[in-house]
């Protein structure tokens, strides 16, 4: 990201949340390989908050990984989204929350419709075997009332 590797990348995690500095410019993500078959795809963010994905295509250009970097506008208030971790994502049929004591989260599917929602106070596991595979956008309204996006995947 802007030229440097993100700190504490690992080819096993799949989400990773960065804070930008008020007034700064978007960070620009690129991606390499250690294997010259692959493909890797960015889908970059246009403003912050906001997610840039990199999709990774295996020789076969069927497998795919797909790394999501969310950006947080570092205001101070958003430091909660900071701590706030998901995963696994790509998910089968449970979705894990970390870094956050109560919250609203609703999961939409890509024509919008809210196909969950549920508001709790230590809320960490999220049942997700109800859901089809595909692309789902999950919002997590935190006790302040901040509200935090991420893409989640669901594929079986």
């Amino acid at each position: 990201m802007n030229g440097e590797t993100i700190e504490g990348f690992s080819p096993d995690v799949y989400e990773y949340n960065y804070t930008v500095p008020q007034g700064s410019d978007i960070p620009v993500v690129l991606a390499e390989t250690t294997d010259v078959e692959a493909l890797p795809i960015v889908v970059p963010t246009f403003e912050i908050p906001g997610i840039t994905s990199v999709d990774v295509f295996a020789q076969d250009r069927f497998t795919k990984l797909t790394y999501n970097v969310n950006f947080i506008l570092g205001t101070g208030i958003d430091e909660a989204q900071s701590k706030l971790n998901i995963f696994p994502n790509p998910a089968s049929d449970k979705v894990y929350i970390q870094g956050v004591d109560a919250a609203t989260v609703e999961i939409f599917n890509v024509i919008g419709q809210n196909v969950y929602s549920n508001s709790s106070s230590g809320l960490s596991e999220i049942n997700t075997s109800h859901l089809e595979n595909g692309l789902y956008m999950m919002q997590i309204t935190l006790e302040n009332g901040n509200k935090v996006t991420h893409k989640l995947y669901i594929d079986r």
